[in-house]
């Protein structure tokens, strides 16, 4: 562990704190089209999932998803909360683990749109002098900036 400590997570500190002071530089044509590729997998995936569901249904409504995962298709694993079923990341992790494709696709979907969030808000914290983004000084955004990251790296790994 010591190791992994000096050679890996000290000097990363250094890192992290330069690219809070100095920002760091956004590509907005490669955001431009990450934004566009996401919103068409957004489309496919919402599409994918209405036809595993057998019928039409506001994705982005937790009641609905839920009605149609926990109520329709009885899944294991829903909990009532009020006034829908609960649809959480985690809930919808645990139907893709246990293999089922509608929870998988729903989840994809689900990381699909976080990521077109972000990449429809980024362009607010570039600062138009330098080009640089401060996502560091926004922690909450930082944290969404590694959903692209990781749809990114799973579109290309195929998993």
């Amino acid at each position: 562990m010591t190791t992994v400590y000096e050679t890996l997570e000290r000097p990363l500190a250094t890192v992290l704190a330069r690219m809070e002071r100095r920002g760091i530089c956004v590509d907005r044509a490669m955001l431009s089209r990450l934004s566009g590729e996401f919103a068409q997998d957004m489309a496919r995936l919402e599409a994918e999932v209405q036809t595993l569901a057998g019928e039409s249904f506001n994705l982005g409504s937790p009641k609905q998803l839920g009605d149609i995962l926990f109520g329709k298709f009885g899944l294991p694993g829903g909990k009532k909360t009020r006034p829908a079923w609960s649809t959480s990341a985690s809930v919808l992790d645990d139907l893709a683990e246990q293999g089922n494709e509608l929870g998988k696709t729903a989840r994809m979907a689900a990381g699909a749109e976080i990521a077109l969030d972000l990449c429809e808000a980024l362009p607010r914290f570039i600062n138009p002098t330098t080009g640089a983004s401060y996502l560091l000084r926004h922690g909450r955004n930082f944290d969404r900036a590694a959903v692209i990251v990781r749809a990114q790296f799973a579109k290309h790994s195929g998993a």
